[in-house]
């Protein structure tokens, strides 16, 4: 990913791909009072300074294009991110995806 000036936006867009064809949104949840539909999450987190930049609810059928729009961190250089992708109805199927956002300097707008 890359950054355009400190403090600025930033979209990231990420392609989601189910691995098996569930046929219902419904999660195993007898002790719950009603149906429990999965929920998916998406954060872009920096662990460094314990920061959540971006989070965004995600329905996940199959398929799905998603863009995330954040802040840019304020500080020049590089900033290693976290790409978090949950899931609020299975235990065990959280994932992490680490990567780097280099932010530059600001350009002067004339």
């Amino acid at each position: 990913a890359g950054g355009g000036g400190g403090g600025g936006g930033v979209t990231m867009s990420v392609k989601l791909e189910r691995d098996n064809d569930a046929e219902s949104e419904h999660v195993h949840a007898p002790s719950y009072p009603k149906d429990k539909e999965e929920g998916w999450w998406l954060l872009v987190g920096d662990t460094k300074n314990n920061t959540l930049l971006s989070i965004k609810r995600v329905k996940l059928k199959g398929k799905a294009g998603v863009k995330l729009e954040f802040t840019a961190p304020e500080a020049v250089g590089k900033h290693d991110l976290t790409l978090y992708f949950m899931c609020d109805g299975y235990a065990g199927c959280d994932q992490e995806y680490e990567f780097s956002l280099t932010v530059g300097e600001a350009m002067d707008e004339d």
